[in-house]
């Protein structure tokens, strides 16, 4: 079984309070490079063990469950461009795109791309013999995201090595709750992702057929810090009739620093135009050095367009004081097709 995605990716985009929900916001703060992430793994028995509800201001009790056995979190992230393959010559990163290697305590790295409106897993390495790939965008989540939203995945896994097979996997996502949750060491402010997966797994082995596997996983993020806290997952595999339910607590000694994505610095290097003030009142400018616009939009945290303006309709500056205070995000799309974002702090 392949250990759900999420358990252990540092979400920084979190969340802050926006009528009464928590938000995913931006995605483009990632762990500071040479900094880790350290805590405890708690595994509970899972009997009678359920998922509880989902919705808003619900509040989920699991403080009686009983302690199977515990385990270390570990994880070290790394700047990708310095990860290579030792059996070759060329020196070329191993995955071009990525702007963070995190190293798992089983000396697996993990390739992530942090964007500003999402984050994507890349692929796996360990050495020449074993490594996977992606294929699609297998994003972990996306920015904005709010209450009772889902987004969708479809992509395929290419492990190559001794043994090479392609999984193909449709996944949807969705903030179904928030609240509070109660475990055996703590409460948490939380908010829940649910996680639904089906996936079709090819076999190295010839004459297998394919094994066919579902996945349902609840995600509970203390809001705070942006990381997991509790988690439970069924999972199925129909062609073995195997079935197993899993029940995780962590807990955390140390997490990272977090800077801006180096791929979101190089976009506001290139992007060719700027907003000041920023922070703002409300009322801001912006200014274009290296591309034509065509089009300007602002949404806030919810999705919701505020503004919205053709470039040979555009005023300066540009007003959006009657708006509440908080983040929006500003899109540009030049001429060429091309769209841009940036964050707007109305304060």
């Amino acid at each position: 079984m392949r250990k759900f995605f999420f358990t252990f990716l540092f979400i920084t985009t979190f969340l802050f309070n926006v009528q009464a929900q928590y938000i995913f916001s931006g995605c483009n703060n990632r762990p500071a490079y040479k900094d880790s992430l350290t805590g405890m793994l708690y595994h509970y028995d899972s009997t009678g063990v359920t998922s509880g509800n989902a919705g808003s201001n619900i509040t989920w009790n699991y403080t009686n469950l009983t302690l199977s056995s515990t385990g270390k979190i570990s994880h070290y992230y790394y700047n990708p461009s310095t990860i290579k393959d030792t059996s070759s010559s060329s020196n070329l990163p191993l995955f071009p795109a990525a702007n963070l290697a995190d190293l798992a305590s089983n000396g697996v790295y993990s390739f992530y791309q942090y964007n500003f409106d999402s984050v994507t897993y890349l692929g796996d390495y360990i050495d020449v013999h074993d490594y996977q790939l992606v294929f699609g965008s297998e994003k972990q989540i996306i920015c904005p995201f709010s209450f009772g939203n889902s987004f969708y995945n479809s992509f395929s896994l290419h492990p190559i090595g001794i043994c090479t097979f392609n999984s193909y996997i449709n996944r949807t996502i969705t903030y179904d709750a928030y609240g509070t949750i109660n475990t055996p060491h703590a409460s948490y402010s939380v908010a829940r992702l649910k996680m639904v997966e089906q996936e079709i797994d090819t076999s190295c082995t010839p004459h297998i057929p394919p094994a066919f596997k579902a996945d349902t996983t609840y995600m509970w993020f203390d809001i705070h810090t942006g990381q997991p806290v509790f988690s439970w997952e069924y999972y199925n595999d129909t062609s073995t009739h195997y079935i197993n339910k899993y029940v995780e607590e962590y807990s955390y000694s140390h997490l990272p620093v977090t800077v801006a994505t180096s791929i979101l610095s190089v976009d506001e290097q290139q992007s060719g135009f700027n907003i000041y003030p920023n922070p703002t009142s409300g009322i801001f400018q912006i200014t274009c050095d290296k591309i034509r616009i065509m089009n300007l939009e602002i949404d806030n945290v919810l999705g919701e367009k505020i503004y919205q303006c053709p470039i040979s309709q555009l005023k300066s500056p540009i007003d959006i004081s009657s708006h509440p205070n908080g983040i929006y995000f500003l899109k540009i799309t030049s001429q060429d097709g091309s769209s841009t974002v940036k964050k707007i702090i109305k304060e």
